[in-house]
């Protein structure tokens, strides 16, 4: 369960002025759905966290993970479809992440120039590390290959933490589309509502774990079809943790 995503569910409708009966109402769902979000007892599916994008002109990147503008303003004015504003708004906030980094890099540079240095501009960026990048097929990391990812996401010892490329669109509505790279975290416990990576058909995909009433698990695809999989015997791999900026490329590793 994601406890911040439903604490910015409840924050929405605290900043609207609306009780929980009235907030139903807007979505369309029965008020005590949203009791049970906001009490951390049950997990908003992508409908709902669409439904408050859509009335509220909410960013789902914002939503999801808590990152970039929470508003859709500009996107509103324009009056675009609230998923190309969502897609737009991701991809700005994963450009501005790059050219911070790019400003970074220009002002060492500068720095270096004017005081005739050379040992500034060669030191390592200390907002952002190396992981490894694991093949698509096993999960296992690739010491040769790395990935440079901000440091922010990293939470526990770095060892835990690696990168993997996004084989297919099966979780497209939680916004991990095909061809990116993603950050794992090694685990291999199942969590109730988390996004989890795990080998189904012997390649390693992204599915939302849920824990059923007989305490069986199954894989939920998020992709507009509503398909599921028994976890089964299925290993999991990690757990998701955020999806890398689209100019992210894997790099080989200096000797």
């Amino acid at each position: 369960m994601d406890i911040n995503l439903c604490y910015r569910i409840g924050k929405i409708r605290l900043e609207k002025g609306l009780n929980k009966r009235e907030f139903a109402d807007i979505l369309e769902i029965p008020g005590s759905i949203i009791s049970d979000i906001e009490n951390c007892k049950r997990e908003p599916s992508k409908d709902i966290l669409h439904k408050l994008s859509d009335k509220f002109s909410i960013s789902l990147n914002w939503l999801y993970y808590g990152a970039g503008p929470k508003h859709l303003a500009e996107a509103c004015i324009e009056e675009k479809h609230p998923l190309v504003s969502n897609i737009e708004t991701l991809i700005k906030d994963n450009l501005k992440e790059v050219e911070s980094r790019l400003t970074s890099l220009e002002n060492k540079f500068e720095y270096t120039v004017a005081t005739g240095g050379e040992s500034y501009c060669s030191e390592s960026e200390p907002e952002y590390v190396a992981l490894p990048l694991a093949g698509d097929t096993t999960a296992v990391p690739d010491n040769s290959l790395i990935v440079k990812v901000p440091l922010r996401f990293i939470k526990t010892k770095l060892s835990n933490y690696y990168a993997i490329r996004v084989k297919d669109n099966s979780m497209i509505d939680a916004l991990i589309p095909d061809g990116s790279l993603a950050i794992i975290r090694k685990s291999t416990v199942p969590v109730n509502g988390k996004i989890q990576l795990v080998l189904l058909d012997n390649r390693a995909t992204f599915k939302r774990l849920r824990q059923e009433e007989d305490k069986s698990w199954t894989l939920c695809y998020e992709d507009g079809t509503g398909r599921t999989a028994p976890l089964g015997d299925i290993p999991v791999q990690g757990d998701f943790v955020a999806v890398l900026p689209p100019l992210s490329r894997p790099q080989k590793r200096e000797e």
